[in-house]
């Protein structure tokens, strides 16, 4: 595999009811995707973590499985979205500064 390469590991919901395996997954992935989609393992989750409007969060998907992640190099900066830890900072320096606004106007009165 090159560098730039990823392992194709989706994850996967089934509907109720439904039963299939990682095999079965992989060899029907064999038979209709081109060689260079094929799947390397599939992991089965009960739901799909989504936003508010409904958008998958793929950066959760991703944490859990560190291993698929995509390899960046040590110049590239890190995105806000690879590390929910980043978004939570950004939040509450937000609410950081609406709260000092919400004082500085307060004492201008």
């Amino acid at each position: 595999m090159n560098a730039g390469a990823r392992r194709r590991t989706p994850f996967v919901v089934l509907k109720q009811g439904a039963r299939a395996d990682e095999r079965e997954l992989r060899e029907f992935a064999r038979a209709n995707l081109a060689q260079l989609k094929a799947l390397h393992s599939v992991t089965f989750v009960n739901e799909l973590p989504k936003t508010a409007t409904g958008k998958i969060q793929k950066y959760i998907l991703r944490a859990q499985q560190p291993a698929i992640a995509p390899q960046r190099s040590a110049r590239w900066k890190k995105s806000r979205w690879d590390c929910p830890s980043l978004l939570e900072k950004e939040r509450d320096d937000r609410e950081n500064r609406v709260e000092d606004e919400r004082r500085d106007r307060e004492g201008a009165i």
